[in-house]
């Protein structure tokens, strides 16, 4: 049997997985659009240039996934509903990151503009979009870092009763946000080295083989040479195929292309040399079965 579903035909959980995550999606509703988890949904959170624990804090933030006293008291938790910092109104997520006095204060002090952060509407994954909309790159992730220390001010107010001022929450959220960047390396960009063929020992002829995709339609075409150690061609090859499925299946073709070659040269020692990882591990492994084999 071959899974399909794999290139290398065997099946695993993790294609599995992804399989059953397609079907879902593909079977979701329309009107469950808003509720979509795929990963462009989020792209505006995965994108900021923020620590990757701050990225999953707002997207937590985003599916009501942090515990405020609203959302235990939803799930039938007895906790105390109003706002441990000034103690006015039920701890929400809002209430949380905007209109608590203390969140007002950190805004005040962080430059952003109080128009901006001032903007929610609706739920807080609306509110995170609009504020993603109006600030630039460096602000957002200023901004995302400021909600992140937030909440941990609020857990360390409620778990051990530590109570830190504005201008401590500011110089944190500050430091972690330079160090940070001070971190990141650009690498330089380096030019790929080009690949040089390397010639076969004097008994041996080298048969190269490779597969293009055209940009249009699903048509590959198959490229084949033999060569021996001097680099003289003995025996070249080239066609053109339509209806593949996948690049894979192209390379698949050209290394049997390859292998025709080679039969009808009758040459005592070949080496068959492709580019295609994919193809080669399944001509080593003679007891792999996969639905690349079935077309060698």
């Amino acid at each position: 049997m071959v899974w399909h579903y794999n290139k290398n035909g065997k099946f695993s959980v993790k294609s599995a997985s992804h399989l059953a995550q397609s079907i879902a999606l593909e079977n979701r509703s329309p009107l469950d659009g808003q509720c979509s988890t795929s990963s462009s949904n989020w792209q505006f959170i995965w994108s900021t240039k923020v620590p990757n624990k701050i990225k999953v804090f707002l997207w937590r933030l985003c599916r009501e996934a942090i515990p405020t006293t609203s959302t235990l008291l939803c799930r039938r938790c007895v906790v105390e509903q109003a706002c441990l910092t000034c103690g006015v109104d039920t701890e929400t997520s809002k209430h949380v990151f905007l209109e608590c006095s203390y969140a007002r204060q950190v805004w005040a002090l962080s430059n952003l503009p109080w128009k901006v952060i001032n903007s929610w509407q609706g739920d807080v994954t609306i509110w995170l979009k609009q504020v993603r909309k109006s600030l630039d790159d460096a602000q957002f992730n200023w901004f995302a870092i400021l909600c992140w220390r937030l909440w941990g001010r609020r857990n360390g107010l409620v778990m051990e009763n530590k109570r830190y001022n504005p201008f401590y929450c500011i110089t944190y959220a500050s430091s972690l946000l330079s160090d940070f960047l001070n971190s990141v390396v650009v690498k330089p960009s380096v030019l790929p080295s080009r690949n040089v063929w390397q010639p076969p020992d004097r008994e041996s002829i080298k048969i190269n083989f490779d597969a293009a995709v055209f940009d249009k339609g699903n048509r590959v075409g198959l490229g084949v040479i033999a060569r021996d150690w001097k680099g003289t061609c003995l025996a070249w090859r080239t066609m053109i195929i339509s209806n593949i499925c996948s690049p894979e299946h192209g390379e698949a073709l050209a290394a049997r292309l390859a292998i025709e070659v080679r039969c009808h040269g009758r040459w005592t020692y070949c080496i068959i040399e492709g580019d295609c990882l994919q193809v080669v591990n399944n001509l080593r492994r003679r007891t792999t079965i996969s639905h690349l084999l079935v077309v060698l």
